[in-house]
């Protein structure tokens, strides 16, 4: 079950890095504000955070 659970934050983690990425080239802001608020509006999930941060952060340096 705890691996279920593993699989189930990281799931979550990659959906919302996509969304914040998504929004972050759509609305030209910056990435930690954005990663920021869907922590905050995300809080109540069981995320995978530490996944969900370097995600974002890779994934959008690689399209700067």
């Amino acid at each position: 079950m705890n691996d279920t659970l593993n699989i189930r934050s990281r799931h979550r983690a990659r959906i919302l890095a996509m969304q914040a990425l998504y929004q972050w080239n759509m609305a030209h802001g910056e990435l930690n504000d954005i990663e920021a608020h869907f922590r905050v509006e995300n809080e109540d999930l069981k995320v995978d955070w530490p996944f969900y941060i370097v995600t974002g952060k890779q994934i959008g340096r690689a399209h700067v």
